[in-house]
Formats: C-alpha cells, sequence, structure tokens
C-alpha cells in the first residue's frame, strides 16, 4: 500500500499488536476518536550475536517503516593487505523524502564503519603479546547513528596490559539532524516523519590468533533505524496504562568466546512518532522513540573490550489545540520537553461525516433510484443530486461531496458484513459505467458526507434523501 489508513474511529484493543514493516512509513487518519489499549510498533531490527569465524561479516539490522539498514560487519581479512571489505560498512543515513524542506542535512547521520585492525591488513603485523602465544590485538566497534544529537564512536575500551597499540582505531558516530528551524510554507505531519538512521558494521581483527593458527575475525552488522508512524485524529485520543507506541532503533549483540569475539556493530536511532489531534488527549501508556542498545565484546582471559557506538533517540511530536504542555504525554522515553508540543496549526480542507447502517426493511433488494442533498452554501440554497434532472451532483468539484455503500442489512439493523459493497458516487444508475447502489442489489445503505471547505464555506446540509423503489 502507499501506507496511508483512513478511518472513521480506531479502538485497539488490550491483547491486540500491529506491526507495520516495509518501505512506506505508515500514516492513520481518524475523522473521530481513537482508543489504543494494544501495542504498535514500527522498530528498526536489532542484531543477534554474530560467530567471528563466519568468513562473511553479518548483515546489518533492516530499518523500522522509512528508517534506514544497518551497515554490514566486515569480511574476514584474509591477512595479504587491506581491503574495504575488510572495513564495517557505513550504516544508512535518515531517509528524508525527496522535497524535504532540509533535503541535504540527514548526509553523515548514519554510523560510520569500524576500520580494519591492524590497517596494514597482514599478517607479518599480528604480534603476539600475551605470553608469545595469542594475539590480543582487537578493532573498534561499528559508530553508532545520530538523529536528534550525534551517535558516539565505537571503539576499545579496555586495553590488554593498558598498551594502547593492542586497540584499533575508533569507528565515528553519525551526525545529528537537526530538522529546526520549522520552513515556512510546509506541512508539519509530513516535516517530522522521518525514520532513523542506521548503525554501523564491526571491523575484521586477528584477536586470539595464534602463530600457526592465524585468524581473522569477521565483524558483527549494525542495528536498524527506527521508522516513523503519523497519527491523526479528528477528535479525542486516548491511550489506557496498557497501550505502546514504539519507534526504537535496533540494537547489535554482545559477544564473548561462545561467539569467537567479532567487533561489534553500532546501534541505529531511534525514528518517529507524530501525532496531531483535534479533541482531548489522554495519554496514560508507553512511547518510546529511544534508540538501541550498542553491543559489546569482551576478551575473556584477555582483557581487551571493545563496543560499539551509542545511538541518538529519535524525535517525538504531539500537536493539539491551545498551548499544549509536554505532561500531556503518559511516559515518555526519552523523557518528553517543551520542544515535542506545539499548537495544532494543520487543520484539513476536507472534512466528513459518516452515516449508521440504515435498513430498506425489504425481504429483496429495491430498487435505488437517487439521491437528493438540501443544503446552503455560503446563504444559497443548492440541491445536489445524482439525477441530474433533480440537482447538481455532488463530486470533489462541489463544496458537498457524497458517496454511498450497499450491504444486506435486516430490519432490526444487523449488517451482515460479507455483503458489503464498495463506496458509490451513484445510488441510481446514471453514473455511465460507474456501479450505483442500484447495481449492488443490497437491503441497506450507509453514505458519507464530504465537505470540501477550501471550495466554499460556510456550508450547511439541511437534509439528505435516498430514494428507492419496491
Amino acid at each position: 500500500t502507499d501506507g496511508v489508513f483512513r478511518f472513521s474511529s480506531f479502538s485497539l484493543p488490550r491483547t491486540a499488536e500491529i506491526y507495520f514493516v516495509g518501505s512506506k512509513v505508515p500514516q492513520i487518519y481518524v475523522r473521530g476518536s481513537m482508543t489504543l489499549e494494544g501495542k504498535i510498533f514500527v522498530n528498526g531490527v536489532s542484531t543477534a550475536p554474530h560467530m567471528g569465524t563466519n568468513f562473511f561479516g553479518q548483515s546489518g539490522g533492516v530499518g523500522g517503516c522509512g528508517g534506514a539498514t544497518g551497515g554490514n560487519g566486515a569480511e574476514q581479512g584474509d591477512g595479504k593487505g587491506h581491503q574495504p571489505k575488510f572495513n564495517g560498512s557505513d550504516g544508512g543515513d535518515a531517509r528524508l523524502p525527496a522535497g524535504h524542506a532540509y533535503g541535504g542535512r540527514e548526509i553523515g547521520t548514519g554510523g560510520k564503519g569500524a576500520p580494519q585492525f591492524p590497517s596494514s591488513g597482514q599478517n607479518f603485523d599480528i604480534n603476539y603479546k600475551w605470553n608469545n602465544i595469542f594475539s590480543a590485538q582487537m578493532g573498534a566497534g561499528g559508530g553508532g547513528a545520530g538523529y536528534t544529537q550525534a551517535g558516539t564512536p565505537g571503539k576499545v575500551t579496555i586495553l590488554f596490559n593498558n598498551d594502547p597499540t593492542q586497540g584499533g582505531p575508533p569507528s565515528f558516530g553519525g551526525k545529528k539532524l537537526d530538522l529546526f528551524p520549522l520552513p515556512s510554507g510546509r506541512r508539519v505531519f509530513d516535516h517530522f516523519l522521518i525514520g532513523g538512521a542506521a548503525g554501523a558494521g564491526g571491523s575484521s581483527h586477528p584477536f586470539l590468533a595464534t602463530p600457526s593458527a592465524i585468524l581473522w575475525r569477521s565483524g558483527a552488522g549494525g542495528g536498524g533505524g527506527g521508522g516513523a508512524l503519523g497519527i491523526r485524529v479528528g477528535r479525542d485520543m486516548l491511550m489506557s496504562g496498557s497501550a505502546r507506541l514504539e519507534a526504537r532503533g535496533g540494537g547489535t549483540g554482545t559477544h564473548g568466546a561462545s561467539e569467537s569475539y567479532p567487533a561489534p556493530g553500532g546501534a541505529g536511532t531511534g525514528g518517529a512518532l507524530v501525532f496531531q489531534v483535534g479533541g482531548m488527549v489522554g495519554m496514560a501508556g508507553i512511547v518510546d522513540v529511544r534508540g538501541g542498545l550498542a553491543g559489546k565484546t569482551e576478551g575473556g582471559f584477555i582483557a581487551m573490550e571493545s563496543i560499539g557506538g551509542s545511538s541518538s533517540p529519535g524525535y517525538l511530536r504531539l500537536e493539539v489545540p491551545g498551548n499544549p504542555s509536554p505532561n500531556l504525554f503518559g511516559q515518555t522515553h526519552p523523557p518528553a520537553t517543551s520542544k515535542n508540543v506545539a499548537p495544532l496549526t494543520e487543520t484539513d480542507v476536507v472534512v466528513g461525516a459518516r452515516s449508521k447502517w440504515y435498513s430498506t426493511k425489504q425481504v429483496f433488494p429495491p430498487d435505488f433510484v437517487r439521491y437528493e442533498i438540501q443544503a446552503t452554501v455560503k446563504g444559497k440554497k443548492i440541491v445536489y443530486s445524482d439525477d441530474p434532472a433533480k440537482g447538481i451532483l455532488a463530486d470533489e468539484n462541489q463544496a458537498v461531496q457524497l458517496f454511498a455503500q450497499a450491504a444486506n442489512v435486516d430490519a432490526s439493523g444487523e449488517v451482515d458484513k460479507h455483503s458489503i459493497r464498495g463506496w458509490r458516487q451513484f445510488v441510481g444508475p446514471f453514473g455511465k459505467g460507474k456501479l450505483s447502489l442500484a447495481d449492488d442489489g443490497k437491503t441497506g445503505f450507509r453514505f458519507l458526507l464530504l465537505f470540501h471547505r477550501n471550495i466554499s464555506s460556510p456550508i450547511v446540509v439541511k437534509s439528505i434523501t435516498i430514494t428507492f423503489s419496491t
């Protein structure tokens, strides 16, 4: 799909969990109210522990919807010299859509891959300082990704005998992505719907190689960037204490002897959660845009440690009418500040209302004839109808637009959900090849009215009549 989902109302029960996957950023539009008791996830993928004896480096974690993919870990060095594939790969940058006001600022937000160590890639540069038997040389982890703040480097944090020649050079963290100040003339909702950047891959190194069994380790992959999720609610948005919304970055594994000491990957950043709510907000649940947890590699009986770079949190945005406070949020990770809330200024020019289901109270489907809408637009009385002899077609070119939908509805109002048909622009047979309620042959109907305020305002609908004959 295009990632856009539209509802008249939205209720997620406590036992339900939604996992959005794919490249499209999900956007949920709710005309009425939204109640959340369950959980929604757009997290980046974390990497599992990687075996350093594998020839190929570990693949980076996939980003959440709109998030970047982590850099691959280094391939095993061959001892014949340095090649780029023996470095960890860079994590992907945050993904700004085409035409974004700050396109270009995302460059460099992904973590940077850790360089092979020793840098020559030659076997003769391996030294065996632990009792002249084992190499204590260990490479750095991949850099952590940046978003609302810069990511941190991957580095060797514990050195054998505090000897700096035993640790490889650090990698670099990704830079900060600054989305402020807000650009004029741009939709804020779209401006902040940016998935996170990804962590980088770890390096190749010869830790625990021996003169008789030289082995270069392959590297672990970086964590994926958290995805983005946008929610626009016309009325109230209520989250219970059991609800959870997550756009977390992917973390990376921790390694030791059982994983054969690969250099760790850097973590991916959190993504973005953007809310625009026209009514009351009650957010008792948890909202989480933290970056992933960076992994590490521990040297066991040789005192060495390499860590992957830590990542940045993602971005959280809530807009409601008035002068909102960060206290509107429930429990957020990280804690919300005044930069995370703002007055709602973006209201839709097209609004609407959907009716309940109506039964014609007929045993067999009746013949649907027409619809008629009595309205006043800018003080002028107008009749809209799909019957050209009665009025003007209520389509996208008019201030009022109507769609009708058919289903079998019994006399008590019970709807056969399997019988529901698509939304039709016509009730009677006036569409010249377009389907209508007259074609659907069902015993009940409902309608949807849209009001195009950019065409004309104020708009008042006095009555709606749907005519059928038996």
